[in-house]
This record gives structure tokens, C-alpha cells and sequence, in this order.
């Protein structure tokens, strides 16, 4: 018996049908985020419940110009501030679909940039004042794009993207996770690097 998709499966392959990296991001934010979530010893259905909002934590960018969405380089200023919209627009899309499966994917997509000490957008959230599995989706989504190839730059192997994770560079800080979430993702960094590497062949 083939098993039927979910609402947010359902959704996150049509949202994302014009941009096959995101489409590859978001599975591997999701399947990164339900293994974080386990690490923390959440229960079963939460850790389901996270994963499928991680699919759609960028489901925002639909709503983005291809100009800007699809740039083959970095974008300058102005471009970083239409893109930081798509926590937005993410949220409203998905809290104008009035489904109850979708009003957790709702909130991570508008907060998964928050940043643990206050430094993050849109609403600059620090602490636990940011939703739980948007404290999750934020390490796994920064994880997953370090490891990404792009026409703007290479993928950083897993080390190199762990240290930066973990010791922080001129992109990012550990600051700006949820100390128990960096935690989890140090103790299952093993099976997060080999999950990513098979799932970039």
C-alpha cells in the first residue's frame, strides 16, 4: 500500500515545483529537524509535527521575484531585504489556508531567522519567546544551506560546516541558536553528516 501524502507533503511539492534546490532544502531541513527533535526527546507525534513544518519554511519564497529568488550571485542589500520578506509572507500564505495541519508550519516559517539573543527577524524574538520548532528549524536550515552547492558559491563539507555552527564565523553565531538545540545537534552530527551526504548523491 503506496502512503498517502500529508497536507504539508502535498503543499511543499507544489510550492516549490519552480526551484528544485529549494525542493531539496526543505527535505533536508525536515528529515535534519525531525532527528533534532528526537535528540531532544520530544515525543513521537511533535517529531513528526516539526518535520512536516520544516518542509515548508520557505514556502514564503514563492512570493519572491525570480530575479531575486534565482540570482546566480549573491544578492546586495536591498535584494536581502526583499528575501527577508519571505518570513512573511510564508506565514500569511499558510495562516490564510485556515488548516489545522498548517498553523505550526505557520509559525516556523515566520520565525526560523529569529535569533536566540534577539539579533534576528522580522520581530527580533530571543529566548524561548521564539516557537520551539522554529529554535529547531534554524540550526537545521543553516546546517543544510552551509552543506548546499549554489552557482554563487561551493558546499562546505561537514566539519566545516559544524565548526561554523558551533564556533561561529563572520555568517553566524552560536548565539543566535537555542543552546539545548546546538546540543542535540553536536551529539547526532554523525548521522546528520552521512543523512546530507546521501541525500546530496
Amino acid at each position: 500500500m503506496i502512503d498517502r501524502p500529508t497536507v504539508a507533503q502535498l503543499v511543499a511539492r507544489v510550492a516549490h515545483v519552480r526551484d528544485r534546490h529549494t525542493m531539496k532544502h526543505a527535505d533536508l531541513t525536515a528529515v535534519i529537524s525531525r532527528m533534532l527533535a528526537e535528540a531532544l526527546q520530544l515525543d513521537s507525534e511533535t517529531v513528526q509535527d516539526i518535520g512536516e513544518a520544516a518542509l515548508l519554511h520557505d514556502i514564503g519564497k514563492t512570493a519572491i521575484a525570480d530575479g531575486i529568488l534565482m540570482k546566480p550571485g549573491r544578492l546586495d542589500p536591498a535584494e536581502r531585504e526583499v528575501m527577508a520578506l519571505h518570513t512573511h509572507h510564508g506565514h500569511d500564505l499558510l495562516r490564510e489556508a485556515r488548516h489545522p495541519a498548517l498553523d505550526l508550519a505557520a509559525a516556523v516559517a515566520l520565525s526560523h531567522h529569529e535569533h536566540f539573543d534577539g539579533s534576528g527577524y522580522p520581530q527580533g524574538l530571543a529566548g524561548e519567546a521564539i516557537p520551539l520548532a522554529a529554535r529547531i528549524v534554524a540550526v537545521a536550515d543553516v546546517y543544510e544551506a552551509l552543506r548546499a552547492i549554489r552557482p554563487y558559491k561551493h558546499g562546505l563539507s561537514h566539519a566545516e560546516a559544524s565548526r561554523i555552527i558551533l564556533q561561529g564565523d563572520e555568517r553566524t553565531s552560536p548565539g543566535f541558536f537555542d543552546p539545548d538545540v546546538l546540543a542535540a545537534f553536536s551529539r547526532r552530527a554523525p548521522e546528520i553528516e552521512q543523512l546530507v551526504n546521501a541525500g546530496r548523491n
